[in-house]
């Protein structure tokens, strides 16, 4: 599965699994750039990226709850 999530910067690979949000694959890079832009729910020193995941990952169980989709009227994030 694809997802985002709030990563620190320099160090992507560690992120935090409670902001993981799943994203359609052909689209994750459009929608983490999206965000960046916009800090959109931020900390200092955190940025979103892209990650896969599979169900034996604590951010499998969060994403399945959480989606952002990009289409012709914009980002649109829902939550379960």
């Amino acid at each position: 599965m694809t997802i985002i999530a709030k990563s620190v910067v320099g160090q992507e690979y560690l992120y935090k699994a409670a902001s993981a949000i799943r994203v359609s694959r052909a689209k994750a890079q459009d929608i983490v750039d999206a965000l960046n832009r916009k800090q959109w729910q931020l900390p200092d020193g955190y940025t979103w990226f892209t990650h896969e995941v599979d169900r034996y990952d604590k951010a499998y169980d969060y994403a399945m709850h959480a989606r952002i989709t990009c289409g012709k009227r914009g980002i649109r994030f829902y939550h379960s």
